[in-house]
C-alpha cells in the first residue's frame, strides 16, 4: 500500500509540472504569435518608449525620462537592450512586455501556491495566462507590465519569509518592492498598500509580529528606491504632474461635481472584473469585463468567499486589502476603469475565480474523486480558448488599426522598402541593410512630428530629408509623403521631373474619439517605379496614351493601374473613367482626375510617364466577369476623348476594354 501510495504521489506530481509546464507554453505562445504585426500599428506613446530608449542605446542613462508626461526607468531600460539585438521594429519593442508577461504567469503560479496551494497556483496561471487583460498588456510596447511581475514576487517573498522567518527573503522582497517604483506610476500607491498589510497581517497572522522581518523588509526598499526618490522631490512638477492632469477632481474632469465623478469611478470600478471593463481597444476589447463572461460568475463567487474568510484567513485579508488599494490609480482618474492605471491589482485579483473554482472542484471530488479537477480543467480550457479568439479577432479589428496608429508604421515600413533599408513590415528582427543606391525619401513635417512611430522605425540617414529639402533637379529615384490637406499640387510640381511618376493614397487613420476615418497621406514617386504587368500601344486623341496597365481582382472589387504617357503638350485636363460592366450593364465604377488630382494631363508632357491607380468597388453576384471600360472625358462638356490608330487617325470608339 505505501509503494502504491508513492507511485501514486509521484504521479500527480508528475501531472502537476506537466500542466505547469502546458500552461508556460500557452502562455507565452499568446505572447509572441504574429508579435511583429498584431497589434497592428505601433502607438505614439509606444514609440516615444522605444526613442528613449534609442538614446540609452546610445549612451545616455537618465534614472527618469521626461518626455510623454514622465515615465520611469526600468522598461525602457529593457526596452534599449531589445532593441539592440532586435532593431528598431515593433517586435522589438513588444518584445521585453511578452517576456515580462509570461514570467507574470510563472509568477501567479508560485504566489497562488504560496498563498492556498498548488491546485489555486496553476488555475492562477491558467487564467493569467489566457485572460484578455493579461495578454493583451503583454502585447504593447507600455512600461505598466512590469509592475505586476514585481508586486507578486514582491507578495510571493513576503509571505514565504514570514512563514519562514527567513531573514533573506525579507530583503528579496523588500528589493522587489523598492524595483517596483521604478515600472510604472501606480507602485507609489503601495506606500499605502504595503502599511496596511503590516498593521492586518500584525493583528492577524502571529508569524507577522516579527518587526525585524518589517523593517528589513522596508530598509531594503527604500535603499533601492532612494535613487528614484530624491528624483522625484527634487522634480516633484515633471514626476508629479501626469496624476494631477488626469485627477477625477479636476475640473476639467469632473466639473462642479467631483463626488458624482468619484462614485461613477467605483461604481465602474467594481463592475469591472464582472461585467463592463475598459473601452479603450489599445488597452482591452472594448468593454469585455477582467475575467470575461465565462469566468465572471465564478470570480463573483470567489470575491464571495475571500469576504466570508477574512476573519479567519489572513490570506483572504491580504488578497482583499491589495486589490482595493491598487485600484485607487483607476478610481482617482478619469475614464475609470482605465485597465493601464489598474495594473496593481493583477498580482491577486485572478485569484478571485481561482478560489472559486477550488472551491467548486472540492465539491465534485466529494461526489466524486478527482471530478473536481476534471471540470477545472474542462473549465479553464474552454474559457481560454473563448479569450483568446475573441483577442486574436480583435487584433485584427478595424478598431485596434485605429486605435494603435496603423497608417504610420505602414508608412515607415514602405518608406524603409524603397530605401532597401530598416523594418519593411515583417518579423521581430530588422533584416540587414541591402540600401538602394542614390534613393531619396522627403518625409512632409508635419507627419514626422504628429506620429512619432515613423521617427522610431523609419531609417535614419542621408537618404531621409524634410521635404522642403528636395531639389527639383534631382536625377536619382525619389519617393515623398505628402500631407493630403494642403496644397499638394504645388509640392508634387516642385519634385523633379523627366521620369515616371507614381501617385497612390497612402494608409488612412482615425481619432480616438472621431467616427470616420480620413487619408493619413499621399505617396508620390518619381523614377525606380515599376513596368506595367500588361504592356499596350493604346492612343487617344490630343497626344493622349496608355503604354499598359496592371489588375488585380478581388471578391467584391477591382485594383488598377494604368501607365499614362503625354505624347505632347496637352492643353486640357480630362477626367478619368473606369467603368466595371457585365452584359452591359454598370456594376462598378471610379471616375476622377488622374493621379488623385496631383498630375492633371495639362502637366503630362513633363514626365516619361504617370502611374494612374483606381479602386473599383463592384456590385456583382461574384459568377460574372466584370470587363473595364477605360477612357477619358472633358468634365466640363462630358464629351469624351476619341481613340487613334497608331498611324493618328481618329476612330469612333472612345473606350478601351480591358479583359
Amino acid at each position: 500500500m505505501a509503494r502504491d501510495h508513492g507511485v501514486s504521489e509521484r504521479h500527480a506530481s508528475a501531472a502537476h509540472w506537466l500542466a505547469l509546464v502546458a500552461i508556460m507554453v500557452v502562455a507565452v505562445a499568446a505572447r509572441l504569435w504574429r508579435i511583429d504585426t498584431l497589434p497592428p500599428g505601433i502607438y505614439r506613446d509606444e514609440a516615444i518608449n522605444g526613442l528613449d530608449a534609442l538614446r540609452v542605446t546610445a549612451g545616455d542613462r537618465p534614472i527618469y525620462f521626461e518626455a510623454n508626461n514622465g515615465r520611469e526607468p526600468l522598461y525602457l531600460y529593457l526596452l534599449a537592450a531589445s532593441i539592440r539585438f532586435w532593431g528598431c521594429s515593433p517586435g522589438a519593442l513588444r518584445f521585453v512586455s511578452a517576456i515580462l508577461g509570461a514570467l507574470t504567469v510563472l509568477m501567479s503560479y508560485v504566489l497562488g501556491q504560496q498563498l492556498y496551494g498548488r491546485r489555486v497556483g496553476l488555475t492562477t496561471a491558467a487564467l493569467v495566462a489566457t485572460a484578455v487583460w493579461t495578454v493583451n498588456l503583454s502585447r504593447i510596447g507600455f512600461r505598466a507590465v512590469a509592475l505586476p511581475l514585481c508586486q507578486g514576487a514582491m507578495l510571493a517573498l513576503l509571505w514565504s519569509g514570514l512563514r519562514r522567518r527567513s531573514i533573506w527573503l525579507m530583503a528579496a522582497a523588500g528589493f522587489c518592492w523598492g524595483a517596483a517604483f521604478y515600472t510604472y506610476l501606480a507602485a507609489r500607491f503601495t506606500l499605502v498598500a504595503v502599511p496596511l498589510l503590516v498593521a492586518y497581517l500584525w493583528w492577524r497572522l502571529p508569524t507577522a509580529r516579527w518587526f525585524g522581518g518589517w523593517f528589513c523588509l522596508g530598509l531594503v526598499a527604500l535603499v533601492v528606491a532612494a535613487p528614484l526618490g530624491a528624483y522625484v522631490l527634487t522634480h516633484w512638477e515633471s514626476t508629479m504632474g501626469r496624476a494631477a492632469q488626469v485627477l477625477v477632481f479636476g475640473r476639467a474632469i469632473s466639473g462642479d461635481a467631483p463626488l458624482q465623478a468619484l462614485g461613477r469611478n467605483l461604481w465602474g470600478a467594481m463592475l469591472a472584473p464582472f461585467v463592463r471593463g475598459d473601452f479603450i481597444p489599445r488597452h482591452n476589447i472594448p468593454l469585455r469585463p477582467a475575467f470575461g463572461m465565462v469566468m465572471a460568475p465564478v470570480g463573483l463567487l470567489g470575491l464571495g468567499l475571500l469576504v466570508a474568510r477574512v476573519k479567519r484567513d489572513p490570506v483572504a485579508g491580504l488578497a482583499l486589502i491589495w486589490c482595493l488599494i491598487m485600484a485607487l490609480p483607476t478610481v482617482l482618474a478619469e475614464n475609470a476603469p482605465h485597465f493601464l492605471r489598474a495594473v496593481g491589482v493583477l498580482p491577486v485579483l485572478y485569484l478571485w475565480p481561482a478560489v472559486g473554482l477550488d472551491w467548486i472542484a472540492a465539491r465534485l471530488d466529494l461526489w466524486r474523486p478527482r471530478l473536481g479537477s476534471l471540470g477545472m480543467v474542462l473549465a479553464l480550457s474552454g474559457a481560454g480558448v473563448i479569450d483568446l479568439q475573441a483577442y486574436a479577432t480583435h487584433l485584427q479589428s478595424e478598431a485596434a488599426y485605429y486605435n494603435f496608429e496603423a497608417g504610420a508604421t505602414v508608412l515607415a515600413a514602405q518608406a524603409n522598402r524603397f530605401l532597401g533599408s530598416g523594418w519593411q513590415g515583417k518579423g521581430i528582427q530588422v533584416s540587414p541593410a541591402q540600401p538602394r543606391e542614390g534613393r531619396v525619401f522627403a518625409l512632409d513635417a508635419r507627419l514626422r512630428n504628429n506620429y512619432p512611430a515613423i521617427d522610431y522605425l523609419l531609417a535614419t540617414d542621408a537618404s531621409v530629408v524634410a521635404l522642403d529639402l528636395v531639389q527639383p533637379d534631382s536625377g536619382t529615384p525619389l519617393a515623398a509623403a505628402l500631407w493630403p490637406y494642403g496644397d499638394t499640387h504645388s509640392v508634387v510640381a516642385r519634385l523633379p521631373q523627366g521620369k515616371v511618376i507614381d501617385v497612390r493614397p497612402g494608409a488612412w487613420e482615425r481619432g480616438d474619439l472621431e467616427l470616420e476615418p480620413r487619408l493619413m497621406y499621399l505617396w508620390v514617386q518619381v523614377g525606380g517605379v515599376e513596368a506595367p504587368e500588361v504592356p499596350l500601344d493604346a492612343h487617344w486623341a490630343n497626344g493622349v496614351a496608355l503604354d499598359g496597365y496592371t489588375l488585380r481582382r478581388g471578391e467584391n472589387q477591382i485594383e488598377l493601374a494604368l501607365w499614362w504617357r503625354g505624347e505632347r503638350p496637352i492643353e486640357r485636363d480630362y477626367t478619368v473613367f473606369c467603368q466595371a460592366i457585365v452584359d452591359g450593364a454598370l456594376v462598378g465604377q471610379a471616375d476622377g482626375p488622374p493621379a488623385l488630382g496631383l498630375v492633371p494631363t495639362s502637366d503630362w508632357d513633363a514626365y516619361d510617364g504617370i502611374v494612374d491607380r483606381r479602386v473599383l468597388s463592384v456590385d456583382n453576384d461574384g459568377v460574372r466577369h466584370p470587363k473595364v471600360h477605360i477612357g477619358l472625358y472633358d468634365l466640363a462638356t462630358m464629351e469624351r476623348l476619341p481613340l487613334e490608330l497608331v498611324s493618328g487617325q481618329p476612330t469612333d470608339e472612345t473606350q478601351l476594354v480591358l479583359p
